[in-house]
């Protein structure tokens, strides 16, 4: 009986232009197989395949390990000829440290001109195929989840000098093109509409500790060079599309487009002080800032009035402020008599137990 020859096989593929090669085997089922190295297909890719001729160099039944002696023996990884990027036919990366000379030597080799993608401009079909071949579970990240250690480690790795942008500083050329790359359409959430769900999961994922400036205190000279880099900028104008009004665009998505004729449902907010209520603008007047706030001081609960004087004390108001919420019944009053010359203010006596109930202050 006839002995059976082996199918698998090592070849040699050349390119003819500049006579790169590449060395690799194969079990030989596929007639038309041209090799799986990362560079040799980037290089088919940009010089052609009509460029490139494959030879069988032998046949053998342990063509892997023939193709790793072979690739040994030259130290086709370091030969600045070879497409060959490891000296092994077992194929994978795991556990490889390339040399920094080959890491040179690739960058070089695939910098600028050299690099197939150079100056090409992909169409819009383009784009969205190679966006459909990455979402959801076809994207090679899809359900991974990195640990607390990657994160720092990419963390660090970007960190000062080993950030690509670490001393650029950008023209306002750069900065106004970027600018207009993301505007309207040309944004990638132009018109889109976020569930519920996901407005939650984006406000939660920027909130508390998890806020990029979280903690962080930013110092007079941080905040007047964002201020500076503000003033004179012109903000990107945008027209509702319902009445056709034209304004900077943070104004116009909160008061048109959906929300255009509609009256704006502004949240509510009282004040722990004096229990005023009222919308955001309340944190200005109110809160740390209320002039009900009390001051720490200690009033007798068994007295029976406290004077406007006292008043002002216990609390950071003025005396006509006093009188002014006397009169709104805010504060609860009751005349007195006639201090000092005629014709002079009415000193005023406020029932403590009143005050106390109204503000709360049993609580301090």
């Amino acid at each position: 009986m006839a002995k059976k020859e082996p199918k698998g096989y090592v070849y040699k593929i050349t390119n003819q232009i500049n006579g790169h090669w590449y060395i690799g085997s194969h079990n030989g089922k596929r007639s038309n197989y041209m090799g799986s190295g990362k560079i040799l297909k980037l290089a088919i890719k940009k010089h052609g395949i009509e460029n490139f001729t494959k030879e069988i160099l032998f046949y053998s039944k342990n063509f892997q390990s023939d193709e790793t002696k072979i690739l040994t023996d030259l130290d086709a990884a370091n030969d600045p000829n070879s497409y060959n990027i490891i000296n092994t036919g077992e194929g994978g990366m795991l556990g490889l440290k390339h040399s920094e000379e080959n890491k040179q030597k690739w960058r070089e080799n695939w910098t600028g001109e050299n690099n197939p993608n150079y100056q090409r401009e992909y169409s819009d079909e383009e784009r969205k195929a190679m966006s459909e071949r990455n979402k959801g579970e076809k994207n090679a990240r899809w359900g991974v989840r990195m640990t607390d250690e990657e994160k720092q480690h990419l963390r660090e790795l970007n960190l000062g000098e080993n950030n690509p942008m670490f001393g650029n500083d950008p023209s306002p050329e750069w900065r106004a093109e970027q600018s207009r790359k993301m505007m309207g359409e040309n944004n990638p959430n132009w018109q889109k509409e976020f569930s519920k769900e996901t407005i939650a999961k984006m406000s939660a994922a920027k909130k508390g500790e998890n806020h990029p400036l979280w903690g962080l205190h930013l110092s007079d000279e941080y905040k007047k060079k964002i201020s500076e880099a503000k003033t004179g900028v012109p903000q990107q104008l945008a027209e509702c599309p319902v009445c056709g009004e034209i304004g900077g665009i943070s104004n116009m998505k909160r008061w048109h487009f959906d929300n255009c004729g509609k009256e704006f449902k502004q949240s509510t907010i009282k004040c722990p002080h004096c229990n005023k209520v009222g919308g955001n603008a309340m944190k200005t007047h109110h809160f740390d800032n209320c002039p009900f706030k009390r001051k720490k001081l200690d009033i007798d609960p068994s007295k029976e009035f406290l004077t406007t004087t006292e008043v002002m004390e216990l609390f950071s108001i003025r005396k006509r402020f006093v009188y002014a919420k006397v009169k709104d019944g805010t504060i609860p009053s009751e005349k007195v008599r006639r201090t000092g010359i005629q014709g002079a203010a009415f000193e005023r006596r406020y029932p403590v137990k009143e005050i106390i109930k109204k503000f709360g202050l049993e609580e301090n």
